[in-house]
């Protein structure tokens, strides 16, 4: 991989600027070159997610990987409530009632409040049912970088 790093270095720098078809050439060459790492790349952070997740317990948090002569992070984000497929921030407004403004604040949009749990405490078992109905917890994929030593 460092030979073709060091290769596009080469090229770059002996791009002559002056010759179109040249230009047309390489840019072309760079597209498809790009298409196939961007391809590689999702398959090298899929498999850095799950290892990732396996190592975490698919708990928040950080999880460091490292390589021969690099490392990665990876960053677990939380599992965050969403509306299933079908069903509008109206229509949990509506069969919520006053006990939506308990369990959510409304911006762009529909965030569960921090202390979510502790307000389902306090709820009839009826609008914990509606949640159950209307709500999924869903994870986020875990957020991949990396850093050369």
């Amino acid at each position: 991989m460092r030979n073709l790093l060091l290769e596009l270095e080469r090229l770059l720098h002996e791009l002559p600027e002056g010759d179109l078809q040249a230009l047309v050439d390489f840019g072309q060459d760079l597209w498809t070159l790009s298409a196939k790492v961007q391809s590689a790349q999702e398959r090298v952070k899929a498999a850095l997610r799950q290892d990732a997740l396996a190592r975490s317990g698919g708990k928040p948090g950080r999880v460091v990987l490292e390589g021969r002569h690099s490392r990665c992070t990876v960053v677990v984000p939380p599992a965050t409530l969403r509306l299933r497929e079908g069903f509008t921030t109206e229509d949990l407004q509506r069969r919520l009632g006053p006990d939506f403004d308990k369990l959510f604040r409304v911006s762009t949009q529909v965030v569960p409040r921090e202390n979510l749990s502790d307000g389902l405490d306090s709820c009839p078992n009826d609008v914990v049912a509606v949640l159950a109905e209307m709500m999924n917890l869903t994870a986020d994929p875990p957020r991949v970088s990396f850093q050369e030593d």
